[in-house]
Order: structure tokens, then sequence, then C-alpha cells
């Protein structure tokens, strides 16, 4: 699910077989517990459409997932502030199990206990 002249680099030219290996739709099946998927709309890397047929071959799966759409983002996504907050609110909520809340007085996020 790379862009193809990334993975010749170290695959080499197309061979079905090696190609297979690194496609991770094929695993989808397999997906147990919280998935998060981001997507920088600029990456020219991973198109949308790799992204969305990972999403739909989870689908097929009926696995639940987060996606988040980054209109301005390239590959990078994890320079995006954006992004950055949704990931802390996302491990916080399903990893510790609990809620970020806003502090209306410092505008600072906390942890609801």
């Amino acid at each position: 699910m790379y862009e193809h002249s990334w993975t010749e680099r170290y695959n080499g030219l197309y061979n079905e077989e090696v190609y297979r290996y690194g496609d991770i739709t094929r695993l989808a099946g397999n997906l147990s517990g919280k998935l998060m998927l981001a997507y920088g709309a600029m990456d020219d890397n991973v198109s949308m459409a790799q992204t969305l047929r990972l999403c739909d071959e989870l689908n097929a799966h009926n696995k639940r997932y987060d996606l988040v759409v980054l209109p301005r983002a390239n590959h990078n996504v994890p320079a995006n502030a954006y992004f950055v907050r949704r990931k802390m609110d996302y491990f916080v909520r399903n990893l510790l199990g609990k809620r970020i809340r806003k502090s209306s007085e410092n505008k600072q996020c906390r942890i609801a206990t």
C-alpha cells in the first residue's frame, strides 16, 4: 500500500509474491483492539485510494477503526498539531479509559478522573 517507486527501491521490480507479502490489507481480518488511521491529503507517497482500500478491507471484516483526514498534511502527519491532539485524546481514551476535558479557566486539557 505504498507508492511503487518507493517500494521498488527495496523490493526490486514488481514480483507478485513479494508485493503480496508487503500488502497490509491481507492482515485486516486479524485486527483486534483499537485502530486510528491518519491520512494527509497532500501525501505523495500513499494515495487516498490506498488508504480507502485498507478501510474497505477493514469494513469487509467488520472491524472498527477511526480515520482522521488532514486536508493540508503530507506524509508527515505527526507534525500536524490537530493530529497530535487527536492522537493524544485517542490514547488517553483507549489506553487509560479516561476522557480529556478542557479547563475553561486556562484552556489546558486535563484528564478527567
